[in-house]
């Protein structure tokens, strides 16, 4: 037997001893995909692509249907708000309207097409598609290049998207990598696979990129944000309160709380007087009395709420509206909290 015969025999041979030590020595996780597979790449390239594919699939799947759910139970009359032309909401609602995309059906039907052609090429232009869906989530119009990992991390730090949502993306990613740069010959079938998830996760990157979902998702990090700030001296304001928060603070002042995500245009000075009179009659019914109020959003001030905040900051009870984008900003919010408690 000659010594380049027994060398590869031992090649052969070495491999599934070291996978089989890792395997028992660390029982890590590969790929990120949310704790559902457990796997170690071989050097014969794509043994486990296509389970792989098949569990971002099914975890995608399982987002879309958590997000359908949420959005189902918002309530009949927010969901059937409208915007008024120059892009406000009925003041009675603090979520804008869904807004339909027909352009989902236009990205995906490709992938579908592609069904039984080149397995690479599969696979390229499914990920592709998946940029383009998070190009749209940044309302990027792709007229100038931005690196793929660039491109996951300014979505990733909107702060709007589920972790779990972009460690797909960053698993689709890495699969699509194995494929491009490493060397790995997957088949026609694991390439469909591959394909049925980023479909998956498409339609999960657009249900999370509806103005209603968005804007309960913020409403969310906004309360989180209040909590780290206030403790349990923050509360929830309810269905009919008028308003999203109470916080009670300086012996027993409350300041109520409604939070506005908007996708399209800022609030107007006409629309925070009326969410500030509805905030009012809330608190006066729970309260028994007048209270400050605060309004969040996310979008930068029109001049007219420049001059609102003006006037109505320094009254007795006061009202302000105020931005926060993210925990970075949460000194403002304190403050604000501060001066509507004198």
């Amino acid at each position: 037997m000659s010594w380049e015969l027994a060398l590869e025999y031992i090649k052969a041979l070495i491999w599934p001893v070291i996978v089989l030590t890792l395997g028992l020595t660390f029982k890590k996780q590969v790929g990120g995909l949310i704790g559902r597979l457990q796997s170690v790449e071989t050097p014969v390239g794509s043994a486990n692509f296509g389970e792989k594919a098949d569990a971002v699939g099914q975890v995608a799947a399982e987002i879309g249907d958590e997000i359908s759910s949420q959005l189902a139970t918002v309530e009949i009359e927010e969901r059937g708000e409208s915007e008024t032309p120059d892009g406000d909401s009925s003041a009675g609602s603090h979520r804008e309207p869904l807004d339909a995309d027909s352009g989902i059906e236009v990205r995906i039907q490709p992938l579908v097409s592609r069904v039984g052609s080149d397995p690479t090429s599969t696979v390229l232009h499914s990920w592709r598609a998946v940029e383009q869906a998070m190009a749209e989530s940044l309302r990027h119009d792709g007229s100038t290049y931005v690196p793929i990992t660039q491109l996951i991390n300014r979505v990733a730090n909107q702060g709007l998207l589920s972790s779990q949502l972009m460690a797909l993306v960053h698993d689709l990613f890495e699969l699509r990598n194995q494929v491009v740069h490493g060397g790995s010959v997957i088949t026609p079938a694991e390439a469909e696979s591959y394909q049925t998830a980023a479909s998956r996760v498409i339609e999960a990157l657009q249900l999370a990129e509806s103005p209603i979902y968005r804007s309960m998702n913020y409403e969310d990090r906004v309360y989180r944000a209040l909590r780290a700030l206030v403790g349990s001296s923050v509360e929830r304001g309810g269905g009919g309160a008028g308003h999203d928060f109470r916080v009670t603070l300086n012996g027993g002042k409350v300041v109520v709380i409604e939070t506005k995500y908007r996708t399209r245009r800022a609030i107007s000075a006409s629309e925070a007087d009326g969410i500030v009179r509805i905030a009012r009659e809330g608190a006066r019914r729970a309260l028994k009395k007048d209270a400050p109020v605060l309004v969040i959003t996310n979008k930068a001030f029109r001049p007219d709420v420049v001059e609102f905040n003006t006037v109505h900051s320094v009254e007795t009870p006061s009202a302000e509206v105020i931005q926060w984008n993210g925990r970075e900003e949460d000194d403002y919010l304190f403050r604000a909290l501060a001066r509507a408690t004198g």
